[in-house]
């Protein structure tokens, strides 16, 4: 006998609550997978970002321990022994990649999100003691994925791979090429095997820095040396000594003697070039000079992201570019655009933000 219509309900309803209780309990598995997922973004997001500003104050304290050395340009060697300080060696570092200097910085014992100690590689040939030039012309090797740096920060993430964090062993922290024996090539790259977090300096952002100290240190001898004798000393030879020459208005910066008074001596007896031990040494083919009379006035003109005339400015050069070679008696070979071109009165200024592969001067106005 067939079950009546009031029979078939009864007969269905358990099967309805049992569809319902498994919808239910699926979708409280996909909003639980959800909800993990998410969470999971979320704190990789908040990873992200605390490990980067903890770069950013790292990155900082090197900038001004830079910018601040009696040789601006200089960076500090590498901790190597975990007590906070730097390690020198005779003419450079115990080694090239250590951790992060804090202490000779003055800076907390900055760690990332994992809780590791930020590590640290420096361009050998910048470090406090390394012998030789520290200018925007000196050659690096150290790169991050070929783009060249005068130091990579690196935060090495959570352990991976079975790494048991001994300290100061560089692969129970760092991964693939920042971990191997050369220590002049790194890798932003990360993937399953590799979760370091990366900061660099780069050549060109190091040097457009210290190029603003070395124009402005220019600027105020020049101006100390026009308020005491009434006129700008006259220029230094290109390749030459940096000796003024007389009557050169367009070249390099006298650092070494000025002309028609030498600095310090009769009517310049005000202008002596303190800081020309550093500048003559490290800048001395780095920075163009070009001067008028005070009889010929403001005779040049500056173009670019500012239109204006000048008695006198001073440029800097920035990091070689692209077909530029150096040392070289060419202000090609140094400057860009009309900076670079023959000797006349015409010179280019771009802002800071507008520097870029094809430009990278700095210059400085010295008197309108």
């Amino acid at each position: 006998m067939l079950p009546t219509g009031r029979q078939r309900l009864r007969l269905q309803r358990p099967r309805g609550v049992a569809t319902l209780v498994l919808l239910t309990i699926v979708l409280l598995a996909v909003t639980t997978i959800m909800v993990t997922s998410l969470s999971v973004s979320q704190r990789r997001t908040v990873q992200v970002k605390q490990d980067a500003d903890t770069l950013n104050v790292a990155a900082e304290a090197l900038r001004g321990f830079s910018l601040r050395h009696s040789i601006p340009g200089s960076l500090p060697c590498p901790d190597t022994t975990g007590d906070g300080f730097g390690n020198p060696a005779v003419g450079g570092c115990q080694r090239q990649l250590g951790l992060f200097p804090y202490r000779t910085l003055n800076t907390d014992a900055l760690t990332d999100s994992s809780g590791a100690a930020l590590w640290y590689a420096v361009e050998l040939a910048l470090v406090n003691n390394a012998v030789g030039l520290k200018n925007s012309s000196t050659a690096v090797s150290l790169n991050i994925d070929g783009l060249a740096m005068v130091a990579v920060l690196i935060a090495p993430g959570a352990a991976i791979n079975g790494q048991n964090r001994v300290l100061l062993n560089t692969t129970d922290f760092l991964e693939g090429i920042n971990a191997d024996a050369s220590m002049q090539n790194y890798s932003d790259v990360s993937d399953v095997g590799r979760n370091d977090h990366l900061l660099g300096i780069s050549q060109m952002s190091h040097w457009t820095l210290v190029s603003k100290v070395a124009v402005n240190e220019a600027r105020n001898l020049l101006l100390a040396y026009q308020a005491s004798c009434g006129e700008f000393p006259f220029a230094a030879a290109i390749g030459g000594t940096g000796d003024s020459v007389n009557g050169l208005q367009h070249g390099l910066m006298p650092f070494l003697s000025a002309l028609p008074e030498d600095w310090g001596a009769a009517c310049a007896g005000g202008a002596a070039p303190v800081p020309a031990s550093w500048l003559l040494t490290h800048w001395a083919d780095e920075i163009q000079y070009r001067m008028c009379t005070s009889v010929e006035g403001s005779c040049l003109m500056v173009t670019g992201d500012s239109n204006q005339s000048a008695a006198a400015v001073v440029v800097s050069a920035g990091s070689a570019l692209s077909g530029q070679n150096r040392p070289s008696a060419q202000l090609s070979d140094y400057f860009e655009n009309e900076n670079g071109g023959a000797p006349d009165n015409e010179f280019r200024f771009h802002k800071l933000a507008n520097l870029n592969g094809s430009f990278n001067d700095i210059l400085r106005v010295v008197s309108p």
